[in-house]
């Protein structure tokens, strides 16, 4: 029989009793703060009842007279606060986080709490512990020893993934094993302190190092697993061996790699390497490098003296894709292309030519699933589709679940769908926005708007050492003329067969967050997914992925410096129906022919058994009427539309 709510509760707080800790911290990470988890590590979820991918809770225990009595409460952001409102029972508070009278966390615990605060130092990443160590002190925290507290007391809890690794062949990969330690050990080298051991701990980041893949996260190919380089000799991997096929086992050791050891035994090794390194008198001291994002039981693995924390060189490497990454990427794109168009014509076809009604947002998702699915080297989705009707449109990560809230598409509504897939060569993500009736005249000026952001940032050219911050005001610059805007970044990095959101690079206004800062170079992946969202209305979001690749310009000014741009990967159409071509430049009009001219050219294979399809891809890719060459350029007019 299930545990109720309360019961959870109720168990819980026996175990912090048991623990001497007066609140307990449930955070949504694993132990290496993936941004999707495994069955095992959805603790937040279990004891909260709350689902959404971002969360906190805190559970407090009543200390008496003048203390502060039992309470539950969860932390989430306005993403979510509908559906934490549906899912939290009568126990729980929800915390709306960045309204501005919701205190932080850390400013919660310090009025709130008076005793001890627990955490389990394998699901919290060491810059959350700094927040709360700043706010409330050290001597506040007590890191609980293996079992989790809600482990201690889940009593269906699932196994720990235990599915196989398998290849990742040099054909897609393109650089081998030892290749690639090579350079990590360079990398490690020109450091310039004395590095003499790596920790890797993100899982995208030791399936990329190794070449290997697995199913233990959702949506990502990933295993779980670390890895310890070592200035020289054998990597170490920390890996449950049953996860090892023979194939990986030779692949491994074709690659001077013969050190497994147990998932467990990682932090107890780093600890024990470590304080080699602090015996050590010479100056200056051997160094471990570890990752900011790591688990706070690795981190404390390391003593201060010989830590150095900063991002792993890995995490550039990994976002520059090689030939064969790029190659593959190009060719899962186009696969993805013909079964998102075909899902597109399907339904056109059904909706407006049949007229059938009553499919939803979920059955919407399940259909675009299944086309993709009968796609050669398909294998999972990269993440939970967005299929959203009318006002859901306006929920920037909205999931649609069979449920009240779940709307049935018609044709009065915008519809967008944000979806990508994992493909043995390649990590597709791609958002289109349609109408399946008559949009009206508001609809199409912003999505032209929005629309003319992204042909700007697809058709941009800029030099070497630009940063995604230096370019996100383009995708914006229409959407500005009229006092409009969206909140969420305009680009993401997209791995290779691994996380379809993937650092260190984007395209943001967040000029201070790693992704806006770092420069971006031929052979990095990223989103260009301008949108716009009127609340309680509709939602217009329009994105590919494109790839950095160098730009032939007539100069190089100064001292034959590089200049870059994009190159497409997404082949699917643009609606034209919701385009006002009055709000259209010659030379955006010539990019968005050329573009359908190259979705239909690449397509038109997928198409050649199905006559109906071929002929809607036609149809969907004509061109766009071009307006006459003008003799002189215009003075540039005040922007003007219904919002002045």
């Amino acid at each position: 029989m299930a545990m109720t709510p309360a019961a959870k509760l109720s168990a819980l707080r026996e175990e912090m009793r048991k623990a001497g800790v007066t609140a307990f911290v449930v955070l949504t990470q694993d132990a290496h703060n993936s941004e999707y988890v495994g069955k095992r590590d959805m603790r937040r979820a279990w004891i909260s009842g709350f689902t959404g991918s971002q969360g906190v809770a805190v559970v407090t225990v009543g200390e008496g007279d003048g203390g502060q009595g039992d309470q539950a409460l969860l932390w989430t952001d306005g993403r979510y606060f509908l559906q934490a409102e549906k899912e939290l029972s009568p126990e729980w508070t929800l915390m709306r986080q960045g309204l501005q009278e919701t205190p932080t966390i850390p400013q919660w615990l310090k009025r709130n709490v008076a005793g001890q605060i627990g955490l389990d130092p394998y699901c919290v990443s060491i810059s959350f512990y700094t927040s709360l160590t700043d706010a409330l002190g050290a001597t506040r925290i007590t890191l609980i020893d293996p079992p989790n507290l809600i482990d201690r007391i889940w009593p269906d809890q699932p196994p720990m993934a235990s599915s196989q690794c398998f290849v990742q062949p040099l054909q897609y990969a393109g650089k081998s094993v030892k290749d690639k330690v090579a350079d990590v050990r360079k990398k490690m080298s020109e450091e310039g302190e004395l590095v003499h051991g790596l920790v890797v701990a993100r899982l995208d980041e030791v399936a990329w190092l190794l070449n290997l893949r697995g199913s233990d996260i959702p949506y990502t190919p990933v295993f779980l697993g670390y890895v310890v380089v070592p200035v020289s000799g054998s990597v170490r991997v920390y890996v449950n061996e049953a996860k090892l096929t023979d194939e990986v086992k030779a692949h491994l050791a074709e690659n001077d790699i013969t050190d497994i050891l147990p998932y467990d035994n990682v932090v107890e090794d780093v600890k024990r390497i470590s304080q080699m390194f602090s015996y050590l008198r010479c100056y200056p001291r051997p160094r471990m490098w570890i990752d900011p994002s790591t688990n706070v039981a690795l981190h404390s693995a390391i003593p201060p003296e010989v830590r150095l924390m900063s991002h792993t060189p890995i995490m550039v490497m990994k976002a520059v894709k090689t030939g064969a990454e790029i190659e593959g990427t190009k060719h899962a794109h186009i696969r993805d292309g013909a079964a998102k168009s075909r899902y597109l014509h399907w339904l056109e076809k059904t909706i407006v030519t049949e007229g059938k009604e009553g499919l939803d947002e979920v059955d919407l998702a399940d259909k675009l699933q299944a086309f993709r699915s009968e796609m050669a080297d398909y294998v999972d989705l990269s993440f939970p589709s967005i299929s959203a009707v009318g006002s859901n449109g306006a929920i920037i990560h909205y999931k649609p679940e069979k449920s009240a809230g779940c709307k049935k598409i018609t044709r009065n509504e915008m519809y967008l769908i944000d979806s990508g897939a994992q493909y043995r060569d390649g990590t597709t993500d791609v958002t289109r926005t349609l109408h399946l009736g008559t949009p009206s005249q508001k609809q199409k000026e912003c999505f032209t708007r929005v629309l003319k952001g992204h042909v700007a940032v697809a058709r941009c050219i800029f030099p070497a050492t630009t940063t995604g911050t230096q370019l996100d005001c383009l995708a914006r610059q229409h959407l500005w003329e009229v006092g409009l805007d969206y909140l969420h970044g305009t680009g993401h990095g997209v791995g290779s067969f691994l996380c379809v959101h993937e650092g260190p690079i984007g395209i943001t206004t967040k000029g201070n967050s790693r992704a806006g800062a770092v420069p971006l170079q031929p052979g990095m992946i990223v989103s260009n997914e301008p949108g716009y969202y009127e609340s309680n209305e509709w939602g217009i979001r329009i994105e590919n992925l494109v790839t950095v690749v160098k730009a032939e310009t007539r100069n190089n000014f100064p001292d034959s410096r590089d200049y870059y741009g994009f190159e497409n990967l997404t082949m699917v159409p643009i609606q034209k129906k919701l385009i006002d071509l009055d709000l259209l430049t010659r030379d955006e009009v010539l990019y968005l022919n050329d573009y359908h001219d190259e979705v239909r050219a690449k397509l038109e294979p997928y198409a050649q058994r199905d006559p109906d399809f071929l002929a809607w891809l036609h149809e969907a890719t004509l061109p766009l009427p071009v307006p006459p060459l003008q003799t002189a350029a215009p003075d540039r007019p005040p922007p003007t539309s219904m919002y002045q």
